[in-house]
């Protein structure tokens, strides 16, 4: 077993020093475009698109999801070098963390024909204190690296739980993640140039080096350490093992996302039983039950079948278009149908969702959450004027009915914030710093503050000490922030406000907020 250790630091090997506002600047400075390209990707991507541009959508979706996690590591890098990286433990649910890291890289694992899979042991705990932001981006790294070096059949990851090492304090979680001899080289390879502090070859792996530089320091960071079984005769999968702490208490409000998807089944009708995409890919990494069928006329029979033996499919997703006969008795039969195709049936069940190819997992997940989340898809709303006319071709979150107030001197940031909160129900105002926030509340009554942290005149946290003082003491203040450092969050917090979204801001954390937040 080969195992690497973190090198030395050197004077030399550092030209310059970055003070800690510095990195939280710089942060903050790169984020917020960010925020502004992925928010308006996300809303354009609500629009109709020709076929054309839908493709190039998608490639400036994955670019987005690519450069988010680079920006992510160059920070987490930045933050080692100054050593101001610690561990926030906090109770989390294990099987979210690792779906969370997986689920991005659905599209490109299917692009390449490699289907990704997670392996779960069935004694795994449910809850876990752990670092679990940490333990998200080493596994993305990871991942990441993984996918560009794999060609040919599958990847993976594995957990299990190891048992108490006589002398240790805690019980560990093995992952690993599966990888060819070419991983092992450039791991190898990157962490001897580190050592040596040859930047010009660190480019040889390309962005592969940065995943790799930064998985390793946050697990050492974690007081742990990539290993490699370099004795095995097959190609063994890189693996860490992290410690965790034991949960006293289960009592976590949020619920899981994922946790409307268990015990359900679906029924897919596709021509090529063999063909995976994002569809099918995303019912296997959250573990929903489902079988394929390639002929439209067996589909209620199936259906049948698994109502007598007491096992009924919730969802028929049709990958295949149907005749308007077979679809009206569907709609009778399962809670939920969702259609994939490029161009929108004229005869439509309410009970069904037309999703325009190709989809991605957050639309599919969203989708199959809906259902059992809210009886009726009437009162549902859009982002835009423009994507009102296309509101069934993409998923929607349960609508919650507030009035809340958005905070934000970026123009981009703020109007993204708007449309993804008037979509999910809300009737929002605007302001843009904290003056003008302390003049909207004297004149409004609001349900949420939405609340950027750095703005001219007034900041978001002098904002929020002002909105306590006059009393309001109940009112849900959320930060909405490029502000991502550990620290960030413990200010914000601290500083009185309730919770922490930070960008990019994605629509289902700004639901998950409402939900909590805002008493309906």
């Amino acid at each position: 077993m080969s195992v690497f250790k973190l090198p030395s630091r050197s004077e030399k090997s550092f030209k310059s020093e970055i003070d800690d506002s510095f990195l939280a600047n710089m942060n903050h400075a790169l984020r917020t475009p960010l925020n502004g390209m992925v928010g308006m990707l996300d809303l354009l991507s609500k629009t109709s698109l020709n076929d054309h541009q839908q493709k190039y959508m998608n490639v400036l979706r994955e670019s987005n999801e690519s450069l988010t996690l680079q920006l992510d590591n160059v920070i987490e890098l930045a933050k080692i070098k100054e050593k101001s990286q610690i561990v926030q433990v906090q109770t989390c649910r294990l099987e979210d963390i690792i779906k969370d890291a997986c689920q991005p890289f659905i599209p490109a694992a299917v692009k390449k024909r490699v289907p990704l899979s997670v392996h779960l042991s069935p004694n795994l705990p449910e809850f876990v204190n752990i670092d679990g932001g940490k333990l998200r981006q080493v596994l993305a790294n990871l991942l990441n690296c993984s996918l560009k070096f794999t060609s040919r059949g599958k990847f993976s990851v594995d957990v299990s739980l190891l048992a108490n090492v006589a002398g240790e304090d805690h019980a560990k979680l093995r992952f690993s993640v599966d990888n060819n001899k070419v991983l092992y080289s450039a791991l190898n390879r990157t962490l001897e140039q580190y050592e040596e502090f040859d930047a010009s070859n660190l480019r040889e792996f390309g962005e592969v080096t940065i995943s790799l530089l930064t998985a390793h320091h946050l697990l050492m960071v974690m007081d742990s350490t990539i290993c490699f079984n370099a004795t095995s005769e097959h190609e063994a999968p890189l693996y860490f093992d992290i410690p965790f702490g034991d949960v006293a208490s289960q009592n976590i409000s949020a619920p899981s996302e994922y946790s409307v998807l268990k015990n359900k089944r679906a029924l897919v009708l596709q021509e090529d039983v063999l063909d995976l995409d994002a569809v099918l890919q995303s019912l296997m990494l959250w573990h929903v039950e489902y079988a394929i069928i390639s002929e439209a006329d067996k589909i209620e029979g199936e259906l049948q079948r698994k109502k007598n033996q007491g096992m009924p499919y919730q969802v028929v997703i049709l990958k295949d278009p149907i005749s308007d006969e077979i679809m009206q008795s569907l709609k009778t039969k399962v809670d939920h149908i969702i259609e994939l195709g490029h161009c929108k049936p004229e005869h439509f069940p309410d009970n069904a969702t037309y999703l325009h190819l190709p989809v991605y997992p957050d639309e599919v997940l969203s989708v199959l959450s809906t259902p059992y989340l809210e009886a009726s898809r009437d009162h549902e709303k859009t982002v835009s004027e423009e994507a009102s006319a296309h509101v069934d071709e993409h998923a929607s979150f349960e609508t919650v009915k507030a009035k809340v107030l958005v905070v934000e001197d970026d123009f981009v940031s703020r109007m993204y914030a708007v449309e993804l909160l008037e979509g999910l129900g809300c009737e929002v105002a605007e302001a843009e710093d904290g003056q003008q926030a302390l003049a909207k509340l004297i004149y409004g009554e609001y349900d949420a503050v939405f609340m950027d942290c750095i703005m001219p005149r007034m900041d978001g946290f002098e904002a929020t000490h002002r909105i306590r003082e006059e009393g309001h003491t109940d009112m849900p203040i959320i930060a909405l922030t490029a502000n991502t450092l550990e620290q960030d969050r413990e200010h914000c917090l601290k500083s009185g406000m309730n919770d922490y979204i930070p960008k990019p801001v994605k629509e289902k954390d700004l639901h998950a907020a409402l939900v909590k937040h805002i008493k309906t």
